[in-house]
């Protein structure tokens, strides 16, 4: 793409030449980006493109092999050249990575929550505030009065940014009490703590329901509007949609380059591709029709919808899964079994795709662990092709045909590929040997998908947010698959926060 002035007073980051190699392996080549004050990039590309590796770059996780990033934040503006010198390499001051840029106004939300789960949120967003006066050995066994002056200060900004953007209610809850929703809002909030001017969300609308995406938006559209606030957004392509609505443009990666697209032009290429999805892909166009399948409510807005392969479309299937009576407590929090009407009762029948759909909160994953043994419920019954499941552990359900794949896609990130290939018992001479550390996101999920759809003697696919972290073409690839897994008498429930059959974004 096109490089302008750094020196341009609008233009906040600058990226020149930037290249990165891992091994032989070119990942990002001649990279040339200018980051203009109050912009909104989506940055989008396939899985692999280099998403990951340029926000990592960005925010000073990874170093360059060669170009220039320059940042101008502040009055002054600051150029980093690679390779860094050894001086300015082992200078405290000079060094190059995430505190210095982090210094400079740049930082970032990741797709993990990475809160402090036993910590409240107010504390969550305290512990971001920079140049604190308390922190240092001697002020925190003798405080003075000025760091005790500034510990109350920075709790009331906290507590005053919690209320501003709308959380004030979940103030002094423990994070690991907050809904899926609520933990990213605190997220950006603490972002914005910490004084960055430019912030990079990495999938900030990941696994949310529309109510969990609507909140995030209009949080944006009102931190755009209050602040000025520079925004590049990593997101898959369930969630590109939300994101064009506020975005000013797109950057996209494919084969190390890097290009400016038009936010028309994306939105145009996305409706189609949704088009070809809902006509080709989408669970009604492979399954039975909707007169057959079969809806079933559930307790606090959730629903399973059952679609029926086309082979026992015209006789009521058999029970493969079936629990009764269900009651979940879990972080001091009652999921299932809140009243004496409401205990859960589920049933999967053999052959059909179920799709457990719920707002965040409900507990859809923690119903998915306990289907697959990670965790026990307080009370009901589960029973497996007639036999009850009782104490069995997870390896034990899985001998008898039970996989899980969990939405953090449940690999050994020190395994290679070969070795994850060998633990499923899957054959593929197209492994390479390669840690799945090394793996993009995407990458990962769509090798864990593989491999869980490939082991043998799978009768039950347990499947959370499989879609989550996918290209375009993986997601196809991936309803595809569960299509024909079904198609061969399989059974398979996949638990998601919002209808994909639809895809209603309005």
């Amino acid at each position: 793409m096109s490089a302008h002035d750094p020196a341009d007073a609008d233009v906040v980051l600058a990226v020149r030449g930037l290249r990165k190699s891992f091994g032989k392996m070119p990942v990002l080549d001649n990279i040339n980006a200018d980051l203009h004050r109050g912009d909104v990039v989506l940055l989008q590309g396939e899985n692999g493109s280099g998403k990951t590796t340029l926000v990592n770059l960005l925010t000073g996780i990874l170093y360059p092999d060669s170009g220039s990033i320059t940042i101008s934040t502040t009055t002054r503006p600051e150029t980093i050249r690679f390779p860094v010198s050894f001086l300015d390499n082992v200078n405290p001051i000079q060094h190059f990575g995430p505190e210095r840029m982090a210094s400079k106004g740049l930082g970032r939300t990741w797709q993990e929550l990475r809160l402090f789960r036993n910590m409240d949120a107010v504390d969550n967003l305290r512990v971001a505030a920079p140049n604190k006066k308390g922190e240092s050995i001697k002020s925190a066994l003798w405080p003075s009065t000025k760091a005790r002056a500034e510990s109350i200060a920075t709790t009331e900004r906290s507590r005053s940014m919690l209320q501003r953007l709308g959380l004030s209610s979940v103030s002094t809850h423990a994070a690991a009490t907050l809904s899926l929703g609520e933990a990213r809002r605190v997220i950006l909030a603490r972002a914005l703590a910490s004084g960055s001017e430019i912030l990079i969300l990495d999938e900030p609308l990941s696994g949310l329901d529309l109510k969990g995406v609507r909140e995030i938006l209009d949080l944006l559209k009102l931190l755009l509007r209050e602040r000025t606030l520079t925004l590049i957004i990593v997101e898959h392509v369930l969630n590109l949609a939300f994101v064009l609505d506020v975005a000013t443009k797109v950057w996209t990666l494919a084969e190390g380059q890097l290009r400016e697209d038009s936010v028309a032009d994306v939105s145009r290429d996305l409706v189609s591709w949704r088009s070809r999805f809902n006509e080709h892909h989408a669970p009604t166009s492979h399954f039975s029709n909707s007169t057959s399948n079969r809806v079933q409510t559930l307790c606090r807005g959730g629903r399973l919808i059952t679609f029926k392969s086309k082979a026992v479309t015209n006789s009521r299937s058999e029970v493969i899964l079936s629990a009764q009576n269900l009651i979940v407590n879990r972080f001091g929090q009652i999921l299932f079994g809140a009243t004496e009407e409401s205990p859960l009762c589920v049933e999967l029948e053999r052959g059909c795709l179920h799709v457990l759909e719920a707002p965040n909160g409900w507990g859809k994953t923690t119903l998915l662990d306990i289907f697959a043994g990670a965790v026990r419920p307080n009370a009901g019954t589960i029973h497996y092709e007639g036999h009850p499941l009782g104490g069995l552990v997870p390896w034990e359900r899985r001998r008898l045909g039970v996989a899980y794949l969990p939405s953090n896609n449940g690999l050994f990130s020190s395994l290679t590929d070969r070795e994850h290939q060998r633990l499923f018992k899957v054959k593929n001479s197209a492994s390479k040997h390669r840690r799945v550390s090394e793996f993009s996101g995407g990458q990962q999920k769509w090798f864990a998908f593989s491999c869980i759809t490939q082991a043998p003697n799978v009768k039950l696919l347990l499947l959370d947010e499989p879609l989550n972290e996918l290209d375009h073409e993986h997601a196809l690839a991936a309803w595809c698959t569960i299509r024909d897994f079904v198609e061969r008498g399989g059974t398979v429930l996949v638990a998601v926060p919002r209808t994909l059959d639809a895809w209603n974004y309005d």
